[in-house]
């Protein structure tokens, strides 16, 4: 059966934990150096590692990416933050690749998938 999965993650990459009134590091890491918020990433280049980088590591297949705005809570400084989401709809690639041969041996359209994160303009 096919396994379709809906992560989102604000972009860029900023990973805390709140406890209390503090931000603590996670526990665990993901191999995201370079493509943090601390490091001046765009949306763009953040979303790009997680998805090479992460993703596709974990044997998911990108189908669409959609950048959307996410209201955050505020803070002592302002009632709340507008940061970017990005909300990636995923198959696994096992899954995918008997689709797209099915696709292709049955003579249908050839099945293409654009992995890449949306344009900067936006």
């Amino acid at each position: 059966q096919p396994c379709t999965t809906l992560p989102r993650a604000a972009q860029p990459w900023c990973p805390f934990v709140e406890s209390g009134t503090k931000q603590l590091p996670p526990s665990e890491t993901l191999d995201m150096v370079g493509a943090r918020c601390r490091d001046g990433a765009s949306f763009e280049v953040s979303l790009r590692a997680l998805v090479e980088r992460v993703l596709c590591k974990c044997g998911l297949e990108i189908v669409s990416v959609s950048r959307v705005p996410y209201i955050s809570e505020g803070d002592q400084y302002k009632d709340y933050y507008v940061l970017w989401d990005a909300i990636i709809v995923c198959k696994s690639c096992e899954i995918a690749e008997d689709q797209d041969q099915a696709k292709t041996e049955s003579a249908s359209v050839p099945a293409t998938t654009d992995a890449s994160p949306p344009p900067a303009a936006m």
